[in-house]
């Protein structure tokens, strides 16, 4: 199931839920700080065009990663 916490080594309990939402939210703060400085910063850094190609890569290699661990998990 999409988004499912149960693994097989480990029973979903309270605590990992509260982790895992934990983790969430930390993320969302991050990027707000992030994209918050960007603004005040008058966003020179990620107007460059080696800002996307970074980010285009590395999007692009999360994604092969994801495939491929769909793929061994399909075949292997």
């Amino acid at each position: 199931m999409v988004g499912s916490q149960q693994t097989a080594t480990t029973a979903p309990s309270f605590l990992n839920s509260l982790m895992l939402a934990c983790a969430v939210v930390l993320g969302a703060i991050t990027w707000t700080i992030v994209l918050c400085l960007a603004v005040r910063s008058g966003a020179r850094i990620f107007a460059r065009p080696m800002w996307q190609i970074w980010t285009q890569a590395l999007t692009a290699a999360v994604m092969i990663y994801f495939a491929a661990k769909l793929a061994f998990r399909l075949f292997g």
